[in-house]
């Protein structure tokens, strides 16, 4: 009798302290690793906001000097014209050549300033830029969304975000000083966020683990089990 009732309590025991079922749906996923995937959305909403910003600025720039040089370059042929047709001596006519000259001077500069700067490609590369910020930034919305248990492996969820942010970070083009100088505020807050990440570091966590083995419910998403079960 004394048999049964210890095997019970063994039993017992075991039961409190493993892990509950629904430890192997949660894929990993804690608090530290969604703030850190949320800091990573901020960071894509930020970029895609300075990118949209100088895209729209190279987009309105391209357009206006070369709606400038579409009118200039005839107008000057049309002075050359009413010039010859109302000058009959040839005293007031250069009047006329001369500015006909200066016009299409212009005409050549402004078209040098659109070909120089690459104000289309520039705003092109930029709206890439802003849309494949936003495909991120949304992919990571939807997963955080989803209850624990339906997303995906957090590390290998968090080893592909870092890539593909980098590699899109890399890839994207360069800001102005000013755009950087504008938004120097958020960037600093920013890079402050990333530095107040918690770290979890092994020996601070066999400690925790230690102190808190006894509560299951504390224990149950700790990142050395997560680890565990990881490598089942």
């Amino acid at each position: 009798m004394d048999e049964i009732s210890e095997e019970k309590e063994k039993l017992r025991e075991k039961e409190k302290f493993s892990p509950s079922p629904s430890f192997n749906k949660i894929y990993g996923w804690n608090s530290k690793i969604e703030k850190a995937v949320k800091l990573i959305e901020k960071q894509c909403r930020l970029y895609r906001k300075m990118h949209t910003e100088v895209s729209i600025e190279n987009s309105e720039k391209y357009s206006n000097f070369m709606l400038s040089a579409i009118i200039i370059t005839p107008f000057s042929g049309v002075v050359t014209t009413i010039g010859s047709i109302l000058c009959k001596d040839l005293q007031h006519i250069y009047i006329y050549n001369v500015s006909s000259t200066v016009l299409s001077f212009l005409s050549g500069i402004l078209v040098t300033i659109i070909k120089f700067n690459k104000y289309d490609e520039n705003s092109y590369a930029h709206k890439t830029a802003s849309s494949r910020y936003i495909s991120l930034e949304e992919n990571i919305k939807r997963q955080l969304i989803l209850y624990r248990e339906d997303r995906i492996n957090a590390n290998e969820y968090l080893t592909w975000l870092s890539k593909s942010f980098d590699e899109l970070y890399f890839s994207a083009p360069d800001f102005e000083s000013k755009i950087l100088k504008k938004y120097e505020k958020q960037l600093e807050e920013m890079e402050k966020e990333y530095d107040d990440v918690e770290i979890n570091y092994n020996k601070q966590e066999t400690q925790r683990n230690l102190k808190f083995q006894q509560y299951q419910d504390l224990n149950k998403f700790d990142d050395q089990t997560m680890k565990l079960e990881l490598k089942k």
